[in-house]
């Protein structure tokens, strides 16, 4: 299957779809638009190469979102934009680089990034996730912290960092103590 069947997409008062190991390809940018009362989505173990802008736009009411096992080198900057409960979000074991700080960061507990690429993060994105209860970016490619982000030692939640090329220059001996 190449993507979501039409049908799925016309299930009106469907909240929670599960798409895992399919070999799904593409979103359509208008599929999830009808699904105003998705709580749940997972799509693991397909061929997900992106997930398009805008393509939640109506869907208020997710919570948990996992894409985990794909081939996803971007999430766009305005795919979660009205996802204003997201609390879960998972995309383990894809091709993220990058992790940007946007503003559906602020309400999610748990976030897993695990098993990417990720070299950089935005600053803004561990300032919005101050109140999660789990953060997981281990085994990535981060070799150090922006420096805006000296508030992470008053994380109070747990955060995964291990297994990453971290660069142990003196200037990051505040990181190795609080590590």
């Amino acid at each position: 299957m190449r993507g979501i069947p039409e049908a799925v997409c016309k299930l009106l008062r469907l909240e929670n779809l599960a798409l895992d190991n399919n070999s799904i390809e593409l979103l359509k940018p208008d599929c999830f638009a009808n699904l105003t009362q998705l709580r749940s989505l997972t799509m693991n173990n397909n061929r997900l190469t992106e997930i398009p802008n805008h393509i939640f736009d109506s869907n208020k009411l997710l919570q948990l979102v996992n894409f985990n096992v794909n081939n996803i080198n971007s999430i766009g900057l305005y795919v979660f934009s009205n996802a204003s409960i997201l609390k879960n979000l998972e995309s383990i074991s894809n091709r993220i680089e990058y992790l940007p700080g946007r503003a559906y960061l602020i309400n999610v507990t748990i976030l897993d990034v695990s098993n990417n690429l990720i070299s950089r993060l935005d600053p803004l994105a561990l300032t919005l996730l101050q109140e999660a209860s789990e953060i997981r970016l281990h085994n990535n490619r981060l070799t150090r912290l922006p420096p805006e982000v000296v508030n992470i030692t008053e994380f109070k939640g747990r955060i995964s960092l291990h297994n990453n090329p971290w660069n142990c220059s003196c200037e990051y001996i505040w990181l190795q103590q609080w590590m």
